[in-house]
């Protein structure tokens, strides 16, 4: 009992490699406090998006941006919207962190309740890299917050394709320029396999997508470094490498007779995506995105 007391009293999230066992373990205990507290069950994921690449190195970077995605059933009466929700649980995270946690709680610098971007220091506050942002995001879904998640990602095929969603806001706005290019490694790394193997240029475009995957906080307290336009090898690694790809993909994804239509709200930003694609693609694709996240710990 004295050793695994020990293993406890030990285990801290600022441990390099990132505790994501316990990161995950203290969500779950918060939607249970909230779900004792609505009366209804509060389910929660907390994903980075790089699970699907299965590179636990990834875990010793320096991790700034947390979500938290809770799907719930129906909106209780008394509480009336997402919003609330999403604040009732993200207060109830802050103090629980703030109680066990404290050099992680006090790098938090921006908390964010659905769309609601809350700036926990000043305007001349001078950023560090260690500061962090949480983001809690409520769903409403089906079956379960895992296969509304991998919805909303396989349907991120046909945002990409389409321009719709963040990729709509590729050239002009560099969170939704991060975001795609992450998005589109997920898709590859999801359905990749589905087309042909890349070519020599693709691969060093590829390889430069990472370098393009910003993970300061700047964009998100200063508006200046937000509204940037994409720069050539942005416009390159968009039109030489994801478009081409991605055609290819959502072109395999419709081979079959067997289609289904998969419908999301989107993550992030107000919209709805589909995406038309064979039964059996779907249930792999929901079955890898689920299947790497549950073992990415």
């Amino acid at each position: 009992m004295s050793s695994i007391r020990q293993v406890i009293v030990l285990s801290k999230l600022e441990d390099i490699p990132f505790n994501n066992a316990l990161w995950r373990s203290i969500l779950k205990r918060t939607a249970y406090q909230l779900s004792d507290e609505l009366k209804i069950n509060v389910e929660v994921m907390s994903p980075f998006g790089f699970e699907v690449l299965n590179n636990k190195n990834l875990l010793s970077k320096n991790l700034r941006k947390f979500y938290a995605y809770l799907g719930i059933k129906a909106i209780p009466k008394e509480i009336g919207n997402f919003e609330m929700i999403s604040s009732l649980y993200g207060e109830m995270l802050l103090s629980n962190l703030k109680k066990n946690h404290s050099s992680f709680y006090n790098s938090i610098i921006i908390k964010v309740y659905q769309e609601n971007f809350i700036h926990l220091r000043s305007a001349d506050y001078i950023s560090s890299d260690k500061d962090k942002l949480i983001d809690i995001q409520t769903r409403l879904v089906g079956d379960s917050i895992y296969q509304d998640y991998a919805n909303y990602i396989i349907c991120c095929v046909s945002a990409i394709h389409k321009d719709q969603d963040e990729p709509a806001m590729f050239s002009t706005n560099v969170r939704h320029r991060v975001r795609t290019m992450q998005l589109y490694i997920m898709v590859e790394n999801i359905f990749g396999h589905l087309i042909d193997e890349m070519s020599t240029d693709e691969k060093t475009l590829y390889h430069c997508v990472f370098s393009k995957i910003d993970n300061s906080l700047g964009i998100f307290k200063d508006n200046a470094l937000l509204q940037v336009q994409a720069n050539a090898l942005d416009i390159e690694i968009m039109l030489r490498l994801i478009k081409p790809r991605v055609s290819e993909i959502v072109t395999r994804l419709k081979q079959g007779n067997d289609l289904i239509l998969i419908e999301s709200d989107s993550y992030h930003v107000p919209g709805k995506l589909s995406i038309e694609l064979s039964r059996k693609h779907y249930q792999l694709a929901v079955s890898f995105i689920t299947r790497t996240y549950i073992e990415f710990e």
